[in-house]
């Protein structure tokens, strides 16, 4: 699809694959409860194209949002004892997300 079309790809998972058909990475990060809560599927799109305003190379945006949303699913896991408060701090983790927090990141090219 990437290559009939010209675009990237992204599809979310237990792996997430982002491609524009040339380079393809896949992406380990995130949480099971990621697919349990309301809003992360769009919170990562919204993400994504916040990253490709402000970047000429749109993979490489496609993937800084993924691994943005993958990495504060893995914090807000490890702080949580349900959906809802999993759900909160989701966001929390967004609202704070920094440079630092790149240090685990878990992609395969």
């Amino acid at each position: 699809m990437a290559d009939k079309y010209n675009c990237i790809v992204c599809t979310s998972g237990a792996t997430d694959i982002i491609t524009n058909s040339k380079i393809t990475f896949r992406i380990n990060n995130g949480d099971i409860m990621l697919t349990k809560i309301t809003g992360s599927g769009c919170i990562s799109t919204s993400i994504m194209g916040a990253f490709m305003a402000v970047s000429d190379n749109y993979l490489e945006a496609c993937l800084t949002g993924a691994l943005v949303v993958g990495i504060s699913g893995e914090k807000a896991a490890k702080n949580s004892k349900g959906l809802g408060q999993f759900q909160i701090e989701f966001f929390d983790n967004l609202s704070m997300f920094n440079e630092n927090d790149f240090e685990n990141i878990k992609v395969e090219l």
